[in-house]
């Protein structure tokens, strides 16, 4: 076969697909039945007294040449005849076009309170649906037929009972309504723009915490994370330096012992004028250097803290701190302390072998000035005018 001659099949048998398509739209449009309802009950027994829920369903044909044009004004609630039952209410769903067709949806709410029914197949009325049928002619013109009615046929209910006698489905499963459905469409539109907004929210917060992750540098590494409050530096330097005391004083001053409570009266003074004291994590195994005070960390891990203060006598006689609760005696016996730990650790003159030396009684006498200061630290600002012997026990 040439190829024009295969052409020529191929458009021919186009040409009878497209007019076979289109005679059987027009005999299906033909075919079309011009109205057809149908209705149920969310369940086939009631009780007296019980709202029913009535749904009425009708599918009106809509086409190029005829349109079928229902009465709905005889199917709202205050005209609608269903005696016995009475109509409590009435909803109309958005009509619905599909396949030539115009669906169009009613629900009803009714009850039955007559009490003769009772124990008997009450069966809901027929229910005749008017309409006519609109005809297109030539020119845009339209020509009205004549009324027609549709007969729903009655449907069986039973009062006080399982099932009616004619029934002859007893599975009582409500079907949606267009309105329900709508109604969880928008339902689930909105629950996935919230679930994309959650997705999108989680992604974005994973994404900052692996960047904060990857981005920390050495500085922030080597830096502590916390630090350790006032009032157990002062704590821990008191309780040091009074068991260094009572060491010294069994066994005898030392130059360790010295440069020791030197290191532990400088963590004190600082505190006391309000200077700042380094803290450093170190080691647990690590050693501490000249100047520096090794105080355990309440942590799981192994290591300990660093603490060191700069602080001399003359920077603590200068301090005037009467208003916050240290006063001058304190930090006058601080100055001393130090002044003496100072020349006797940095001196020429050895110490061993002097029993009583100046250094211990400047130790006591800074230890029980010193007593305030745990107060001080221990207790906000904003509480200390609500204790009455911080004043009198920060002086003493």
């Amino acid at each position: 076969m040439s190829v024009h001659r295969r052409i020529a099949a191929a458009l021919i048998s186009l040409l009878v697909l497209l007019v076979g398509s289109h005679a059987s739209a027009e005999s299906a449009q033909a075919e079309l039945p011009p109205l057809q309802c149908w209705w149920r009950t969310d369940r086939a027994a009631i009780y007296v007294g019980q709202h029913l829920q009535l749904t009425l369903t009708c599918a009106a044909a809509q086409t190029d040449a005829a349109t079928a044009i229902p009465d709905w004004d005889a199917l709202q609630p205050e005209l609608v005849d269903l005696a016995p039952f009475e109509v409590v209410g009435a909803t109309r769903s958005e009509d619905v076009v599909a396949d030539f067709r115009r669906y169009t949806q009613f629900e009803y709410t009714l009850r039955l309170t007559a009490e003769e029914f009772f124990g008997q197949d009450v069966p809901l009325p027929p229910l005749e649906i008017v309409y006519s049928i609109a005809v297109n002619g030539a020119g845009g013109t339209v020509q009205q037929g004549r009324e027609r009615t549709y007969v729903l046929p009655p449907l069986p209910l039973k009062i006080l009972s399982l099932v009616p006698a004619q029934a002859n489905d007893i599975e009582d499963a409500a079907g949606y309504s267009f309105t329900a459905i709508e109604r969880k469409r928008e339902r689930a539109k909105m629950a996935f723009v919230i679930g994309c907004g959650l997705l999108a929210a989680g992604v974005l917060f994973t994404v900052l915490f692996l960047k904060s992750l990857l981005s920390g540098s050495r500085a922030r590494r080597a830096t502590l994370p916390f630090r350790v409050a006032d009032w157990r530096l002062v704590a821990g330097a008191r309780a040091a330096l009074r068991r260094l005391a009572a060491v010294a004083d069994r066994e005898g001053w030392s130059e360790a012992r010295v440069g020791e409570a030197l290191t532990l009266l400088r963590v004190l003074g600082a505190i006391a004028i309000g200077k700042p004291v380094r803290q450093q994590i170190v080691p647990r195994n690590s050693a501490a250097e000249a100047g520096e005070w090794l105080m355990h960390r309440l942590s799981l891990r192994r290591s300990r803290i660093a603490i060191s203060a700069a602080v001399t006598p003359a920077q603590l006689r200068a301090q005037a701190r009467d208003d916050s609760g240290v006063s001058n005696e304190m930090l006058e016996d601080l100055a001393t302390a130090l002044a003496v730990c100072s020349d006797t650790h940095y001196g020429r003159a050895p110490i061993d072998g002097d029993p009583t030396p100046p250094i211990a009684q400047a130790i006591r006498e800074a230890l029980s000035a010193s007593n305030g200061l745990f107060l001080k630290t221990l207790v906000p600002s904003r509480l200390r005018v609500l204790i009455p012997s911080y004043a009198a026990w920060g002086a003493s």
